[in-house]
Formats: C-alpha cells, sequence, structure tokens
C-alpha cells in the first residue's frame, strides 16, 4: 500500500465511519444472511 493511498484512506476515513455507524443494522443483516447461506452448502 502506497503512502498516497494510505493518506487518502486517512482523509476519507472519517466519512467512512459516519456511513458505517448510521447503517449497522444493514451490515447485521447482511452478515446473517450470508452466514445462512453458507450454511447451505
Amino acid at each position: 500500500m502506497t503512502k498516497a493511498v494510505s493518506f487518502e484512506i486517512g482523509r476519507n476515513f472519517p466519512k467512512f465511519e459516519k456511513q458505517f455507524s448510521e447503517i449497522p443494522s444493514y451490515f447485521l443483516k447482511l452478515e446473517a444472511s450470508v452466514t445462512t447461506s453458507f450454511k447451505k452448502f
């Protein structure tokens, strides 16, 4: 990973963090559906 890439991530991290904190239930549902899908195999 280049310094430029890590700088971009660091600069944008607060924005990402805000988005993720607003939709934790979406990720929980996604994780649950993925887990269920894997159990079928």
